[in-house]
């Protein structure tokens, strides 16, 4: 489990070199919504930008929890460790929402019924050819949010929601 978080912090604080996006694009891309990407649980849906108190609240008190300082010193990097699936949040200035979660394992699985171990022929089927190519992952974008579907010898080896 140590390994895990540290691996999920790495990735978090690799993107703390990025260039900071203007904030009037930001305001414009979250104006757009969620997007269509979402998981769900008991017909209740866990999206990117979504508080995470409402997240926490579906999914219940089962999980692990880390919290690290966010990039440029600004606010907190939040984990939430659940056995399936693993949450990152963002806090600003009180405010705490999800930036990005992925799938632990094949147990868990998206609406359209993807999960680690589907093939990259039945990804195309469910959620059709519009994607980017991105090193080994399929980006689908809605919204705010992008849908990345990681292959591994044409399996699905990862499934991971975020923000763009």
């Amino acid at each position: 489990m140590l390994l895990g978080c540290m691996i999920v912090l790495a990735i978090s604080l690799s993107g703390c070199g990025k260039k900071q996006e203007n904030v009037e694009e930001k305001q414009t891309e979250q104006s757009e919504g969620p997007g269509n990407y979402f998981y769900e649980v008991e017909n209740q849906k866990i999206y990117v930008s979504q508080p995470i108190k409402e997240a926490v609240e579906i999914l219940g008190d089962g999980y692990e929890y880390y919290e690290a300082p966010g990039c440029a010193g600004e606010g907190m990097d939040i984990f939430y460790y659940y056995p399936d699936l693993t949450i990152e949040a963002v806090e600003s200035e009180g405010e705490q929402e999800i930036k990005q979660f992925y799938f632990k394992n094949d147990t868990v699985v998206t609406p359209e019924g993807l999960r680690i171990g589907s093939t990259y022929e039945e990804t195309v089927a469910k959620y059709g050819d519009d994607f980017e190519l991105n090193g080994n992952a399929m980006e689908y974008g809605d919204g705010n949010a992008l849908f990345i579907v990681e292959l591994q010898d044409g399996k699905v080896s990862g499934i991971r929601y975020t923000t763009k």
